[in-house]
């Protein structure tokens, strides 16, 4: 039916309908008084089913709402995990001891930039340390017993080593906070006590670290592992007395811009490079590079894994396996799941990735199913 025929049949009961109510006055006002008395009842009932709605929802979203509201008051104010600035000022040694003269810095060093003019007081001002707790990983100073390991590994001399032991404010570990990002005044704070020569701010979430070269002239060992740098932060290459740098464990990539080679070369004193557990960092040509530009660095970690040591794997692809052998089915494996075959399955202690390559791994895990006979000649 075309759009002019509907028009007409429209019409056409139009008419019928005005015929039959001239022909019909009676039949035609029942009808109106019928739709004029539904209409009011239609609409009650509309706006009854609407205010049940209402109540309804709103008898669901009250305790939603509350338990909304204790979450949030739980997790602000009874729980205190926030971290504020007055938990990672520096303490004030009881006794001071005498500071120690800082080294000359080296021809055409950049100096260290004065302390802000607009830095509070308050920041200035040292807080009580917290004491430090045995089983906790969130430490403010490290112990003298942990002091004199991660000194001694990392080249102090042992005169040195016992400055620190009597200055817990030298060497500050502030680990595990889940920070983000640095409180407001807190390296300007440590960089006004002159003393700090190792910082530690391994385990949290930063991704930058502005003002670190205020700490230029004393720090010499710098932590950042487990942390969320995309580069070396490039306040490192201001640090010119600086013996050791762990970035291990973090996103740095292999750029120019995200590892200055050139201006690492430049730190006179450094000695330590950590640069393992970079996914982004993988290759030999990169340690190659790094111990030709800078030769001072008697240590340069980085985690290799192309090309891979010799004998990690079977030929150059699939096709080289023999799928009748055991060695082809642990082939597929990642190096970390059969490290934990051998401990899950075998009862074989922890082992360690430095020390221990997947060759290693491999060959044990052969000799171990041998033992059980169930890979007699398969290997």
């Amino acid at each position: 039916m075309g759009g002019k025929s509907r028009l007409e049949f429209l019409r056409g009961w139009i008419g019928i309908a005005i015929v039959n109510a001239r022909e019909r006055p009676a039949v035609a006002m029942s009808f109106a008084v019928g739709a004029a008395a539904v209409l009011p009842a239609a609409c009650a009932a509309v706006t009854i089913a609407f205010f049940i709605f209402v109540v309804f929802f709103a008898a669901l979203s009250f305790p939603i709402g509350v338990t909304t509201a204790v979450w949030w008051v739980s997790t602000r104010v009874l729980v205190g995990h926030k971290t504020s600035d007055s938990e990672i000022k520096i303490a004030e040694p009881s006794a001071r001891p005498e500071a120690v003269p800082a080294a000359d810095p080296p021809r055409g060093a950049v100096a260290p930039r004065e302390l802000p003019v607009d830095v509070d007081e308050d920041a200035r001002a040292p807080a009580t340390p917290r004491p430090r707790d045995p089983s906790s990983t969130t430490t403010t100073t490290m112990s003298a017993e942990d002091l004199s390991t991660t000194l001694t590994s990392a080249g102090l001399s042992d005169d040195e080593r016992d400055d620190e032991a009597h200055d817990p404010t030298a060497c500050l570990t502030h680990r595990e906070l889940h920070l983000r990002d640095v409180p407001r005044g807190f390296l300007p704070n440590l960089a006004s006590t002159g003393r700090v020569r190792v910082l530690d701010l391994g385990g949290n979430e930063l991704a930058r670290l502005p003002g670190l070269e205020l700490l230029a002239g004393t720090l010499q060992h710098l932590r950042l592992s487990r942390n969320w740098f995309a580069a070396v932060p490039p306040e490192v290459k201001e640090l010119w007395a600086l013996k050791e740098l762990d970035v291990s464990r973090n996103f740095v990539r292999d750029t120019e811009d995200a590892l200055p080679v050139a201006a690492l070369a430049k730190l006179e004193h450094l000695r330590v490079l950590d640069f393992r557990y970079n996914r982004k960092l993988f290759k030999q040509e990169t340690v190659d590079l790094l111990r030709a530009a800078i030769p001072q660095a008697e240590v340069v970690k980085v985690t290799v894994s192309f090309p891979a040591p010799e004998g990690s794997f079977v030929g150059s692809s699939p096709g080289d396996w023999d799928a009748t052998t055991l060695r082809a089915q642990l082939e597929p494996w990642s190096t970390l799941a059969l490290r934990r075959r051998l401990v899950e399955d075998f009862g074989e202690p922890p082992t360690d990735p430095e020390t221990v390559q997947r060759s290693e791994v491999t060959a044990r895990l052969l000799e171990l199913y041998e033992e059980e006979g169930g890979a007699a000649g398969r290997r």
